[in-house]
C-alpha cells in the first residue's frame, strides 16, 4: 500500500496510510489542498491532485464527497437511522443467549462503529485491536453517557463508565471460573458436569447482560423519543447466533449420548 509525508505546523510527519490521512483531514489537520509526498516520489502533490488518494476518499466506507467548494466532508446520514446500537432488551438478552455471549461483543463492535464512524468520522483502528483493552470498553460506555445528541434528548443521569468497567471484570471473572471447572473436571464426562456447565454458562450471561440492559434501557428510550427506527442486523448478527447455536447444539449432544 502507497503511504504519504504530510506537513504540520512546520515538520514533516509520516509516512502515513490513505485511511490515516483521511482520518487527518475529518480532523481538519489537512485538506484536499494539503500536499503530501508519496513515500516512493520526492515530490509535494496536492492531495486533490492525487487520483488514487481522491478514489480513495471517494470510496471509502465512512462514505466521503466533496462539496462545492472542493472541501471533504461526510455525506448526510439516514434521519431515521437510530443513535447507537437501538434494540429491545428482550430481544438483546434472547440473542445473548442464544450466542453463548458471543452476541456482548458484537453489541459493543456496533456502538463503537457508531462512535467511530458516526461521531468521529474516522475509519483507521481495528475494532479487534481495542476490545481487548479494558479502558476502551469503559470508554464506549462513557462516551454513550455523555454523547450530546442523546443527552438533548433525553440527559442521562449517570456515568455508565463504571458499569463498563464492572462489566469488564466480571468477564474476566466468569472466563477464569469457567476454565477452572473445565479443568477440574477434566473432559466433563458425565452428564452433572455438563449440566454445571450449561448452568454456570447460563448464570455468567444473566449477569453480564445486567450491566448492558442499563445502558440499552438508555438507549433505547432516547432513540423511543426521537422516532428512530431499531438498528438493522448485519452479517455479524448472524455469525454470533450461529457459533452459539452450534455451542448449545454440541453441549446438549454430549448431555444426550451420555444418557443413551
Amino acid at each position: 500500500m502507497v503511504k504519504y509525508y504530510y506537513s504540520s505546523e512546520g515538520r514533516t510527519l509520516g509516512p502515513v496510510s490513505p485511511n490515516e490521512i483521511m482520518s487527518l483531514i475529518l480532523d481538519d489537520k489537512l485538506t484536499t489542498e494539503s500536499y503530501v509526498m508519496q513515500t516512493k516520489s520526492p515530490r509535494w502533490i496536492k492531495i486533490a491532485d492525487l487520483p488514487d488518494l481522491m478514489r480513495f476518499l471517494h470510496e471509502s466506507e465512512i462514505n466521503l464527497s466533496l462539496d462545492d467548494e472542493g472541501a471533504v466532508k461526510l455525506v448526510e446520514y439516514d434521519a431515521d437511522a437510530p443513535l447507537f446500537f437501538y434494540i429491545p432488551r428482550s430481544k438483546l438478552l434472547l440473542y445473548i443467549v442464544v450466542s453463548q455471549g458471543l452476541y456482548e461483543i458484537y453489541w459493543f463492535h456496533e456502538n463503537w462503529k457508531f462512535l467511530r464512524y458516526r461521531r468521529q468520522g474516522k475509519a483507521s483502528i481495528s475494532f479487534w485491536r481495542i476490545i481487548i483493552n479494558p479502558l476502551a470498553i469503559v470508554d464506549i460506555f462513557h462516551k454513550i453517557s455523555l454523547d450530546k445528541e442523546m443527552n438533548a434528548a433525553l440527559p442521562c443521569r449517570r456515568d455508565f463508565g463504571a458499569i463498563g468497567g464492572f462489566w469488564y471484570v466480571v468477564v474476566y471473572l466468569v472466563l477464569l471460573i469457567t476454565a477452572l471447572v473445565y479443568s477440574g473436571l477434566g473432559t466433563i464426562a458425565h452428564v452433572n458436569g455438563n449440566m454445571l456447565v450449561i448452568v454456570s454458562i447460563l448464570a455468567a450471561l444473566a449477569l453480564t447482560y445486567g450491566f448492558l440492559a442499563r445502558v440499552q434501557y438508555f438507549v433505547n428510550a432516547v432513540n423511543a423519543k426521537l422516532g428512530k427506527r431499531f438498528s438493522k442486523p448485519s452479517v455479524g448478527h448472524y455469525v454470533t447466533l450461529v457459533v452459539g447455536i452450534m455451542g448449545w447444539i454440541s453441549q446438549l449432544a454430549i448431555i444426550l449420548v451420555l444418557l443413551f
